[in-house]
């Protein structure tokens, strides 16, 4: 059972104004969890283990919230009570956010029961899970050699292999398919980009880019996405750089069980365009896209026909490497009729212009429902809070919000609540077609999507974007014929 020792002394606790301040030696998580519930008040609970932190939020005698160095939510509360010491401390605190809703004494012993099975795990060696399985492919020896200490670093990850070419992999791969391959883009022998092809004809898997990002090199990285690979993250340079990439790693290698490279469908190649609109004013239609694991594959189907019309603003969220925000907004304005560009500084929402923002900044919408821009939130909070980002949009423009979920798109339900309360419209990548599924069926099974789409016949909802005049013209005469 853990246990939480505070031992300043008596004399050192600032006494407060109102109630008492004190210490609790060698108190149980679960029992302190336990006794805040039933208080019933609004807590925070900071809780430090090492160089970890963590918080737990308390509202109506309930569990509601909690933020892990890894995680939030319901996951996030199952790693902090895993730590087997630490400090913490307890003060009156609330939260909008409601990432929890197990009731916290089922909360607490699945917990408990998580804590059982790792001692379990632990002591016998069997985790009851087979480990993930993973290929490196690239022809640097220090890269390999370094990459396969990442992996071995992580829980459940075996480096089953490593090729310094394509042919090498190809080998190694009809022999024994693994669950990730991570795949260099410049290589002797056989590039990636072949590589990557005769990997999803022969021995489908899913594959993440791991190399040198530039600006020249930005187009092909497109391409393979477009061929099925699953993300770019760029090679890191520095220690700083290599603790970023780690995470990033550590995301797909948690997330390859759940990938479905069966579901992939490739998109055409994307020609640059020879004429470009000019943004037009402030718009009262948004389309907002929301992307994960896959959805820069289906980006690239979607965005150029969103633009065969121009009376809204667009603005686009895409899950991706820090680094790879500004080219990849470079790229889709070259190969788009209207404006993309990365949120840098206030942007107008006018029609004609995407704004595309990565997941690790966080943004709010401000002005007036007729001239609303999207601005960095003031302090640099990050990530980005979608939630919040949803609620702000449906106030600003109501049933002219629409909102389309990718592969991938992890949104809570609170955002899209808000968005059908509003009268905008919620529209989810057909599952069948996605990379990372799961996301989107919780979206279906919540009842808050308002119909499917395929990324590559996204005019099957435009013309609804479109009626925007005539839904306020409809909905002015259904309240003139009530007043009469």
């Amino acid at each position: 059972m853990a246990s939480f020792p505070l031992k300043p002394s008596l004399n050192s606790i600032k006494e407060p104004e109102h109630g008492f301040s004190g210490v609790l030696e060698q108190v149980p998580l679960a029992e302190l969890i336990q006794f805040i519930c039933l208080e019933g008040r609004d807590r925070r609970l900071l809780i430090r283990h090492g160089r970890k932190q963590g918080k737990i939020y308390f509202s109506n005698g309930q569990v509601v919230h909690a933020v892990s160095p890894e995680d939030t939510g319901t996951e996030a509360f199952f790693s902090i009570m895993k730590w087997n010491s630490g400090t913490f401390i307890l003060n009156q605190e609330g939260t909008d956010s409601q990432t929890i809703e197990m009731p916290w004494n089922f909360l607490v012993m699945e917990a408990l029961r998580r804590m059982d099975e790792g001692n379990n795990e632990q002591e016998t060696g069997y985790t009851g899970r087979p480990p993930v399985r993973v290929l490196i492919v690239d022809d640097s020896p220090f890269f390999c050699k370094t990459l396969r200490r990442t992996f071995e670093s992580m829980d459940h990850i075996e480096v089953i292999g490593q090729a310094s070419n394509g042919q090498e992999a190809l080998v190694l791969i009809q022999d024994d398919v693994p669950d990730l391959v991570t795949l260099d883009i410049n290589m002797p022998v056989m590039a990636g980009d072949l590589t990557l092809k005769h990997i999803m004809i022969r021995s489908p898997a899913p594959v993440l880019l791991i190399s040198g990002l530039s600006e020249s090199n930005l187009p092909l990285i497109m391409d393979f996405m477009r061929l099925g690979a699953v993300d770019f993250v760029p090679k890191p340079r520095d220690d700083a750089a290599w603790e970023k990439t780690s995470k990033r790693i550590a995301k797909y290698a948690t997330l390859t069980k759940e990938l479905k490279i069966k579901n992939i469908r490739r998109a055409r190649t994307l020609r640059p365009v020879s004429r470009k609109s000019s943004p037009g004013p402030p718009s009262r239609h948004l389309l907002i896209i929301i992307g994960g694991a896959g959805g820069l594959l289906e980006i690239q189907k979607l965005l150029p026909r969103v633009f065969s019309k121009g009376n809204y603003a667009c603005l686009m969220i895409q899950d991706m490497d820090t680094d790879l925000t500004s080219p990849v907004a470079e790229y889709l304005n070259s190969v788009c009729r209207g404006t993309v560009a990365e949120i840098k500084d206030p942007g107008l929402l006018a029609q004609g212009v995407c704004w595309l923002a990565g997941m690790d900044r966080c943004f709010e919408l401000t002005g007036t429902p007729g001239e609303c821009v999207i601005q960095q939130t003031p302090g640099g909070k990050s990530p980005l809070d979608i939630e919040n980002l949803l609620s702000g949009a449906a106030d600003f423009f109501g049933p002219g919000l629409y909102v389309i979920l990718l592969s991938g798109a992890d949104v809570a339900r609170e955002g899209l609540a808000a968005v059908r309360k509003k009268r905008g419209r919620v529209y989810v990548q057909k599952p069948e077609t996605c990379l990372h599924p799961a996301p989107l069926e919780a979206v279906l099974e919540s009842g808050l999507s308002d119909g499917f789409l395929e990324p590559g016949k996204v005019e099957d909802i435009l013309p609804e974007i479109d009626s925007y005049e005539e839904i306020l013209r409809t909905e002015l005469l259904n309240g003139l014929h009530f007043m009469v």
